[in-house]
């Protein structure tokens, strides 16, 4: 379930069951898999984009786009 709220987006997700959904679980207590990482894709012509977030321009602030694909990862990288 995706929200939109006045902090950002806020994500629900459902684990599948069977051994892939204990082993992702598992991973992720274990702080192998601790962090998630998402693809959006820009479309220029409809005003997408980001731009650099607060003081720290390391990290980014997306005003628009669309969430393509989410990951849980080690290396969260967006």
């Amino acid at each position: 379930r995706l929200q939109n709220t006045s902090k950002g987006l806020k994500a629900t997700f459902k684990i599948a069951r069977g051994p892939d959904g204990e082993r992702a679980l598992a991973l992720a207590e274990d702080g192998v898999l601790d962090g998630m990482s998402i693809e959006v894709e820009f479309d220029d012509s409809a005003g997408d984009g980001w731009r650099p977030w607060g003081r720290d321009e390391s990290v980014n602030e997306v005003f628009q786009g669309a969430l393509a694909m989410v990951a849980l990862t080690g290396a969260p990288a967006f």
